[in-house]
Parts: C-alpha cells; sequence; structure tokens
C-alpha cells in the first residue's frame, strides 16, 4: 500500500475505537469520506486483514443502496490505513426514528426493510457477510433512499468464518446472533437475525435485546434473555408482524428466515404489497415460454412492484432477476444471477431484454406487461397506500395457494397508467413468446375416443407342433449371475453418487453456498469410500 497525497481533509465525520472518518476532496474536488484505520490498531495483522476484507469487499459490490468504493486504499509514512469510499448524505436510522416520534409506523418500516433486504440479498448473493447490521450502520438519504455502510467486520462467505473476531469489535449493540456472539460458524444467516433486531428497533423505537453494562452482560442477554414481542412493546401492531420478527431472530438459525429474500416475500405477505411476476424460460410451466437451446428452464423473472411514494401518489418499478446459468443481456449489459430495479411510469423506454445475450431470444415487453396486468399490477386500489398505515389482517386464513391471491387474480384495466413500452426491435416479434396458459399436464391428455377399431372374426384354433422345452439351468449358475448382475449396478450406483453431488454444488453454488459446499464434502467422501472398497476387494481377489 503506497502513499497518497491525493485527498485533502475538510473535517472529521466520526471517531472510534478503530479510527475514525473523515470528509475529504479528492484531486477532482469531489467529497469522499476517508476512513482511516489507526497505526495504534493496524499495528496487528488480525486488524490489518479486517482492513483489508472491507476493501475487497467493496470492491466487488455495486448497488445503489450499498456504500462504495471510489479508490484505492492506502497508507502514510505513520502507518495509517486509509480507505476512500462515497461520501453518503444523510443521517442513521437510528437518527432518523428519533426524528420521527421515536418509532416509524408501519408503512415507513416496510418501505425501508424492503431497501434494506434487497440490498442484503445482493450482498449474500456475492459471498459476502456484513456482520455489523444495526441501525447505525444504515443511511437515510436525502430522497428517502437507504445505504448500507460500514463493512469493516464483513467476511467472504466461501471461507470458512467464525465470530470470534467480531465479539472483540462488536460486543455492545445487543443485534449480534446467538452463534456470532459465541464465536461459532455463521452465514448469511447471521444478517437475518440482525435484520429481524432492526425491524423490532423500527417498529418499536427500542432495542430487541438489552444492552448490558459491558459486553458480558450483553452476550448473556443474546443468549439467554426471551425476545418481546413488538405487539406488547408498541401499539398499532399486527400479531403477523410479531411472527415475522420471532422467526427473523430465532436463536437457531436453521429456523430463521435462509435467505433476505425470504424475508421480503414473508413481508410483502402478511403487507398486501402488490409484486405479481411473470416466469421467462424454456420449461413448460413459464408464463412465457421460449424454446431454445442457450435459454435455461427457469431463465428470467419481471416483477411489477407498487410502492406507496410521497404526496400520496404511487411509485411504480419494474424489476429483472436473472436467474439462468448463461445470463440475460439488458440493455447492452451482462445481467447474471442478479437483479436490475427501475421506475416506470407508462411512458418509460424499456430497455432490450436478449436471454442469453442472443437476438433471436429477445423478450417482447407487450406480452410481459399485459401478464403483469393480468395477475394485477397496476389495477389495485391506491387506497391502501394513501393512508399512513399498511392494513395487515389481524390473523392468517390460511395458506397461500400458487396461482390465487391478490398476485395472480385478473385485475380491472387501469387507464392512468397506459402501457404504452418502447417500440420492441424487429426480431423480438419473430420469436413465439405467446404465454403458456395451460397446466403442465395438458399435453399428455390422450387423443378422443372414435370408438373401437374393428374386430376380426374368430378362427378356430389350430393344433401347434409341440416343441422341445430347454433344460432347465442351474439354480448355482443363476445365481451367480444375478450376484453378479447386482454388484455391477450397485457399483454404477455409488459411482453416481459423487458426480450428482458435484453437479449440485454447481448449481447452488450461487443461490445455496452453504448447501453446495456440503454436497461436494459428501461427494468426496463416497468417492473416497467407494475407491477403498474397491481396493479392499481386488485385494482379497487376489488373494
Amino acid at each position: 500500500m503506497a502513499s497518497n497525497q491525493n485527498y485533502s481533509i475538510i473535517d472529521i465525520l466520526g471517531s472510534g475505537g478503530m479510527g475514525c472518518v473523515y470528509r475529504a476532496r479528492d484531486a477532482h474536488g469531489h467529497i469522499v469520506a476517508l476512513k482511516m484505520m489507526s497505526n495504534k490498531v493496524s499495528c496487528f495483522p488480525e486488524y490489518r486483514q479486517l482492513f483489508h476484507d472491507e476493501a475487497t469487499t467493496l470492491m466487488v459490490l455495486n448497488h445503489p443502496n450499498v456504500v462504495h468504493i471510489v479508490g484505492m486504499p492506502y497508507s502514510d509514512d505513520a502507518g495509517n490505513l486509509f480507505l476512500p469510499m462515497e461520501y453518503v448524505e444523510g443521517i442513521t436510522l437510528d437518527k432518523y426514528v428519533r426524528q420521527h416520534g421515536g418509532r416509524l409506523n408501519i408503512k415507513e418500516t416496510v418501505r425501508i426493510l424492503d431497501m434494506v433486504l434487497e440490498a442484503m440479498q445482493y450482498v449474500h448473493q456475492r459471498d459476502r457477510i456484513h456482520r455489523d447490521i444495526k441501525p447505525s450502520n444504515i443511511m437515510i438519504r436525502p430522497d428517502g433512499t437507504v445505504c448500507i455502510i460500514d463493512f469493516g467486520v464483513a467476511k467472504d462467505a466461501r471461507v470458512g468464518t467464525d465470530g470470534a473476531t467480531v465479539g472483540r469489535i462488536v460486543g455492545t449493540d445487543g443485534y449480534m446472533s446467538p452463534e456470532q456472539a459465541n464465536g461459532l460458524h455463521i452465514d448469511s444467516r447471521t444478517d437475518i437475525y440482525s435484520l429481524g433486531c432492526v425491524l423490532y428497533y423500527m417498529l418499536t423505537g427500542k432495542h430487541a435485546v438489552a444492552r448490558g453494562k459491558d459486553n458480558h452482560e450483553t452476550m448473556l442477554n443474546i443468549n439467554r434473555a426471551e425476545m418481546q414481542l413488538p405487539s406488547m412493546a408498541a401499539t398499532g401492531i399486527s400479531p403477523l408482524l410479531d411472527y415475522v420478527f420471532l422467526k427473523a431472530v430465532d436463536k437457531d438459525m436453521m429456523r430463521r428466515y435462509q435467505t433476505a429474500e425470504q424475508f421480503r416475500e414473508a413481508i410483502d405477505t402478511i403487507t398486501g404489497r402488490v409484486k405479481p411476476m411473470v416466469t421467462v424460460g424454456k420449461a413448460p410451466d413459464n408464463d412465457i415460454r421460449i424454446s431454445h437451446e442457450f435459454v435455461s428452464r427457469h431463465h428470467l423473472i419481471i416483477r411489477g412492484i407498487t410502492e406507496p411514494a410521497t404526496a400520496g401518489q404511487h411509485r411504480y418499478r419494474i424489476e429483472i432477476e436473472d436467474k439462468s446459468s448463461n445470463g440475460t443481456g439488458v440493455a447492452g449489459r451482462l445481467l447474471h444471477n442478479n437483479t436490475l430495479l427501475f421506475d416506470y411510469n407508462g411512458e418509460t423506454s424499456l430497455p432490450t431484454v436478449m436471454l442469453a445475450g442472443r437476438v433471436d431470444c429477445a423478450l417482447n415487453w407487450n406480452t410481459a406487461l399485459s401478464i403483469l396486468r393480468a395477475k394485477g399490477w397496476l389495477s389495485q386500489s391506491t387506497a391502501a397506500h394513501d393512508k399512513d398505515e399498511i392494513t395487515i389482517p389481524s390473523a392468517v386464513s390460511g395458506p397461500t395457494v400458487p396461482g390465487e391471491g391478490p398476485n395472480s387474480s385478473p385485475g380491472t384495466s387501469n387507464e392512468d397508467i397506459p402501457l404504452t413500452p418502447n417500440t420492441d426491435p424487429p426480431y423480438a416479434h419473430d420469436v413465439p413468446l405467446t404465454p403458456h396458459t395451460d397446466p403442465p399436464y395438458a399435453h399428455s391428455v390422450p387423443p378422443p375416443y372414435h370408438g373401437a377399431p374393428a374386430v376380426a372374426a374368430p378362427q378356430p384354433a389350430q393344433p401347434q407342433p409341440t416343441q422341445p422345452q430347454p433344460a432347465p439351468s442351474q439354480p448355482a449358475q443363476d445365481s451367480a449371475h444375478s450376484d453378479a448382475s447386482l454388484s455391477w449396478w450397485w457399483g454404477i450406483i455409488i459411482a453416481l453418487c459423487p458426480i450428482a453431488g458435484w453437479i449440485l454444488s454447481v448449481l447452488w453454488s450461487d443461490t445455496r453456498p452453504a448447501q453446495a459446499r456440503s454436497a461436494a464434502i459428501i461427494a468426496w467422501w463416497v468417492l473416497a469410500v467407494w475407491i477403498l472398497l474397491v481396493a479392499i476387494l481386488t485385494l482379497l481377489l487376489a488373494l
């Protein structure tokens, strides 16, 4: 790390035990946040590693709701380490809550949490764990959007990690998960726990876990204290939000929401937020079917999102999520296992979308928008969004059945938001993009019955000459052949097991990293046992 004189310090934004953050100006006159790690701690290898991990993490993240790096890290002659980052205007979430009467209403809570969860879903998909999610690390910009900051203890999820180091740095905020507080193995579900505590704070203005007088007492509260329901700490909170909170902060990480996306879906379900979707791919169960060798079975998801905005108006957005193995071209850029979100007002020029980046697999936006409207997008009543609160039912009537409910029932037209997308290129209409409405089993229905075929008149039976019967084979030979055949089949099946494990590890590497690692480990163990058995059998036969 070389020294750098391209930044001039203006003032200090904040300080802590490891260093401080300056407001500075770069050589081009742009305002940046210059994070400094003091030489008092950078002399220790573990703290230098934390600084390196934060820089590495920010280099691979590029999301509007995640702070980004604006320059290369460097050090000065005294050994202080510096990391130039985006200067985020606004206030932290804890200050924002205090400015709004000590707690947020449900509508504002859901709006902020949705943006945070969407950003954390992006972070987790890139195998990164924040490990320090709390209100003071979530910024609210002047335009109402959020920005997640301070990845100083973030970790690469692909590397075996525990919470021991974090426990020495973060110990007084009460937002750590139990496994992190105990120094056990952690993954993205640790952030889910912290996000559940953030939900509690926004709804009640209180911490889900009481801070202790010292780190030890806080750890005891995290591990032993029973969580108080949000509805018991503040009025006007639905029991359904209690359930979402309790599931997010379950002390057993296996019983929490396993992904930030699941957390978002739970919030959307109980608040009734409109988010119908259109699936695109090669499989028969997609809304839009594109039969092409380079198109994945479930290649793309297009979601129509309705959000409340200021002045009682709706905010309409379209989200494109790629779930393929080879990516999607969107406006000339590759989108691979990632999401793209943009506003839509009925006249917005929609980007050209080419599955697998191929011209002959272009998406017809007219078809996609028609399906979204049929599923209820742009046709919902605005009454619920014009209120200060989101109406949440007090009880669950039953599980939601796919294909039913507000996100899938046909809606009436809404002339206020015309569906007039940009003109698709000529090749887009040459691809058969008719939405698939039949059930997957429709093509297996037998043809209609047209009567029984004519049957010939019965003929008298003719005597058949007696054929000599072959002599029965010896039972010992039959048994030997059967055992040999069975052994071969068992050998083939056992040999295929590790191959299946490796295939699953590749398929799950982006979406389910923990399961992918387990599948790879099991595959190697099965292969080792198979080789050992073959060696033993070969040795026995040789003797």
